[in-house]
C-alpha cells in the first residue's frame, strides 16, 4: 500500500530555538524572528586529487574589488521530494531502488545574498547566506494557496568558505500559514545536505571527494555524497554527483494488520543520478540537478512480506 502524503517539518539537529517577535526583510515583507538550528558537521574525505589540483572555496562574500558584481544571486529552484510504501512478499521483492518515482515539486524563485557573518562562530563559519523566496509554486492544488502565502520567506545558514553549513534558520512571513511554514521548511532543508562542500586538500579535474552527514527526515539516513570534478573554467566548477543512503538504525517498530512488529533492515539501495556547476561566486549551484532515490527493504529474518519504502529527493537548479 501507498504511505499517504503528509506535512513534514525536517528537523535540522538536536536543538532549536524560537525567538518571538516580528521583522522586516530585505524584500519589504514583514517576517518572524528566525528560528535556528544547529547541523551536524559532515565528515569529507578526499579520494583523489586528480590534474592541477587547487584549494576551491567559496569567493561569494562582497568584495572592494569595483569590478565584481555583488548583487545577489537571482535563481530559480525546484524542489521536489516522494514517498512510497508496498507490503511485498519477500520472493517479489526487487532491491534495487528505482530510477525516480512520484514526488511532489515546490518551485521558487530566489534571491540568495552572502554577507560577512557578524560574529564567526566556534566551527569558523564566516558566511551568513540569506535566501528570500519569490512567487513560489506547488504542483499540489491542495496546498496551492499555503504556498502563495510563503513570498517573502527567508531561508538562511551560517557556513565556511569551504561551503559547510554549521548552522541554518528561517524566518517565515507574518501571513504565512502554519501549512505553508511547514512546506518551506521541509523543502528548503533538503537544500542543506546537498550544498556542495569543497575538501580543505587541493583538487582538480579528474579528481573525486566524499562527504558523510547525518539527513533527518521521517527516519534518520547515513547520506554519502560523490563529487568528482569534470571540469573548471575560472571560478566555475562543472561536478558529477553521487549520492547513497542508509538507515542510521538497524530496525524499526511498525503496526502491521496482525500486530506490532519488529522489522530490520535487509537491505538498502540508492540509484543516483546528478551533474551540477558552482560558481564559487554565487552561494548556489548555477545550474543542474541532483536526483536520487532511496529503497529501504525491511522484514524478519523468518517472515513471508517485506515492506519496502521508496523515498526520492530531486533539486534543479535554474529552472
Amino acid at each position: 500500500m501507498t504511505k499517504p502524503a503528509k506535512i513534514r517539518i525536517i528537523a535540522l539537529a538536536v536543538a532549536s530555538a524560537l525567538a518571538l517577535g516580528a521583522c522586516t526583510s530585505q524584500s519589504g515583507t514583514k517576517v518572524e524572528k528566525p528560528v535556528g538550528a544547529a547541523v551536524d558537521a559532515p565528515r569529507v574525505a578526499l579520494v583523489s586529487a586528480g590534474e592541477n589540483p587547487q584549494v576551491l572555496e567559496y569567493k561569494d562574500l562582497a568584495s572592494d574589488d569595483q569590478s565584481k558584481d555583488d548583487s545577489p544571486q537571482q535563481i530559480t529552484v525546484a524542489i521536489a521530494d516522494g514517498f512510497d510504501q508496498q507490503i511485498v512478499a519477500a520472493d517479489q521483492v526487487d532491491p534495487t531502488a528505482p530510477a525516480g518515482g512520484t514526488v511532489t515539486t515546490f518551485t521558487s524563485p530566489l534571491s540568495v545574498e552572502t554577507v560577512a557573518a557578524d560574529n564567526t562562530d566556534d566551527q569558523g563559519a564566516n558566511r551568513s547566506v540569506n535566501i528570500t523566496l519569490g512567487d513560489s509554486s506547488i504542483d499540489n492544488l491542495d496546498q496551492a494557496q499555503d504556498v502563495k502565502s510563503d513570498t517573502g520567506f527567508v531561508v538562511g545558514w551560517f557556513a565556511k568558505k569551504s561551503g559547510q553549513i554549521t548552522s541554518a534558520n528561517f524566518q517565515a512571513p507574518t501571513e504565512a500559514t502554519d501549512t505553508g511554514r511547514a512546506l518551506v521548511e521541509r523543502y528548503f532543508t533538503r537544500l542543506v545536505p546537498e550544498t556542495v562542500v569543497f575538501p580543505g586538500d587541493a583538487v582538480g579535474v579528474g579528481g573525486s571527494w566524499t562527504v558523510d552527514a547525518r539527513v533527518t527526515d521521517d527516519s534518520t539516513m547515513l547520506q554519502t555524497t560523490t563529487y568528482t570534478i569534470t571540469g573548471i573554467d575560472g571560478d566555475k566548477v562543472s561536478l558529477d554527483v553521487k549520492v547513497a543512503q542508509r538507515p542510521a538504525v538497524g530496525a524499526i517498530t511498525t503496526d502491521l494488520t496482525d500486530g506490532t512488529h519488529t522489522l530490520n533492515v535487509l537491505n538498502s539501495n540508492t540509484t543516483t543520478d546528478g551533474h551540477i556547476v558552482v560558481d564559487l561566486n554565487q552561494p548556489l549551484p548555477v545550474s543542474g540537478q541532483i536526483a536520487f532515490t532511496t529503497r529501504v527493504v525491511y522484514g524478519e529474518d523468518s517472515g513471508q512480506t517485506r515492506v519496502v519504502q521508496d523515498t526520492t529527493t530531486s533539486v534543479k537548479y535554474g529552472v
